[in-house]
This record gives C-alpha cells, structure tokens and sequence, in this order.
C-alpha cells in the first residue's frame, strides 16, 4: 500500500509526501520486487 500511495501523490503533484513514501516503503521493504522502481522514482522526483 505503501507503493501505491506514493505513486499516487506523485501523480498529484505532491512531491514531498512521494518522496516520504517512497523512502518509507524501501525502509520496510528493500527486497521487494518494487524496490528498484521506487528507487528510480526517488531518484526521478529529487
């Protein structure tokens, strides 16, 4: 969920609270198959 949201606010236009969520779900779950996209979204909105 914590992908999701992310993307979500991202899409809205809410970079800070992506940028918060994005760092938040690589935290809980680096290995996860999402990881390298939420890296690279980080990455896209810093």
């Amino acid at each position: 969920a914590l992908f999701e949201a992310a993307a979500a606010r991202a899409e809205l236009g809410e970079t800070d609270a992506a940028v918060q969520l994005f760092g938040d779900f690589l935290e809980a779950h680096p290995d996860s198959p999402l990881a390298p996209a939420a890296r690279a979204n980080l990455q896209r909105l810093d």
